[in-house]
């Protein structure tokens, strides 16, 4: 219900973006850039994981999908590190804890564990997570 009430109250901004537009039905114009944003992958990726990252660099909108062992995690770690590279926030939310473990487990390894805060299950501790949060 907050949620609700809150696009409510903010439709006129919420209106205007663009992804919201697209969603809507909007036709959107192909903005063709030959500026790529710098990369900072810290775990090993191929070319297909390389796009992927830039895309993600580069404030493309796109679904990563592919089946167990395919890289996803190494991909979702490397398009973190990039955007935390950029001074950006990041919010990376999946349905599988192990998705999130893992990709936790590769930020640790590349020492970039103190820009993560875990937050999952009803196990969560709220006090610990408001500290990590100040940290």
């Amino acid at each position: 219900m907050n949620m609700y009430n809150d696009l409510l109250l903010n439709k006129e901004i919420v209106i205007q973006n663009k992804n919201i537009r697209a969603l809507l039905g909007e036709e959107q114009k192909e903005e063709e850039s030959t500026i790529n944003q710098p990369i900072y992958p810290v775990v090993n990726c191929d070319s297909s994981q390389l796009e992927a990252i830039q895309f993600a660099a580069n404030g493309k909108s796109f679904c990563l999908q592919g089946p167990p062992g395919s890289g996803k995690s190494q991909t979702i770690t490397n398009i973190i590190s990039s955007l935390l590279g950029s001074g950006k926030k990041i919010l990376f939310v999946s349905e599988k804890i192990a998705a999130l473990k893992v990709v936790y487990e590769n930020l640790r390894r590349a020492r970039l564990n103190d820009f993560a805060v875990e937050l999952h299950s009803n196990k969560a501790n709220k006090k610990e997570f408001i500290e990590n949060i100040y940290k």
